[in-house]
């Protein structure tokens, strides 16, 4: 899956480098978004697989240092790649970096294949795969989806009077309340245990990490003067 998804995000990159409208360039960013989401959280599993917990942190700190490197100096380098020698190069510079990415993952990473599954074998496959908390996974997803569209067509795209806004609102609000039910009364293994929200130390470890992702996003995404 990471070289698949590495490849995926090669050829939207280079793509988007040829691009000759902004349509185009949309499409492209859509195909490159795919790989690039994948990497980012097939990456995580695979750290979870090869690595022990003992030195989980470490590995997962050296990825976030990397990320946030990234986040916070992309858009300098992009801006000088750009005034130095055009836009597309902003694209072909990354080729480099995810074919060698590519090449890195197939000789370095190593992990244990399964034995061929018997008949027994790929019923107990089935059986995993019905614990697999779909209803849970598109009730979230359909929630952030209409509460993010909401949030960014508001005085964008249309004004935030419009109707789209009020009920991209409520229908967020109404597959919310969809998910906890879900998670509470319905799926075998909830993506997110509700019940683990009313111990302590778990209910402070996640709002800590809202605040700080908050935070982050506040400040890589705020322009440096005004408009």
């Amino acid at each position: 899956m990471l070289i698949y998804c590495n490849i995926l995000f090669l050829l939207g990159t280079l793509w988007c480098g040829f691009s000759r409208s902004a349509t185009e360039i949309v499409f492209a960013r859509i195909l490159a978004g795919i790989g690039g989401g994948g990497l980012t959280t097939v990456a995580v599993v695979a750290v979870s697989d090869v690595v022990n917990l003992r030195n989980r942190g470490v590995i997962q700190g050296i990825s976030n240092i990397v990320f946030g490197a990234g986040s916070g100096l992309g858009g300098v380098f992009g801006g000088w790649v750009n005034d130095t020698w055009g836009w597309r190069w902003a694209f072909w510079a990354q080729i480099p970096v995810i074919a060698i990415s590519t090449i890195a993952v197939a000789k370095v990473l190593h992990l244990p294949l399964p034995a061929p599954a018997t008949l027994e074998e790929g019923e107990r496959q089935v059986s995993r795969l019905e614990r697999v908390d779909i209803a849970g996974s598109l009730s979230l997803v359909t929630a952030l989806t209409l509460l993010l569209a909401a949030l960014n067509s508001g005085g964008n795209i249309v004004p935030w009077s419009h109707p789209l806004i009020g009920i991209s609102l409520v229908l967020s609000v109404v597959m919310l309340g969809v998910f906890v039910y879900i998670e509470e009364r319905i799926a075998k293994e909830p993506i997110i245990p509700t019940a683990l929200l009313g111990r302590k130390s778990v209910l402070c470890a996640c709002l800590v990490n809202w605040f700080m992702v908050m935070g982050v996003y506040t400040v890589v995404s705020s322009p440096s003067s005004p408009p």
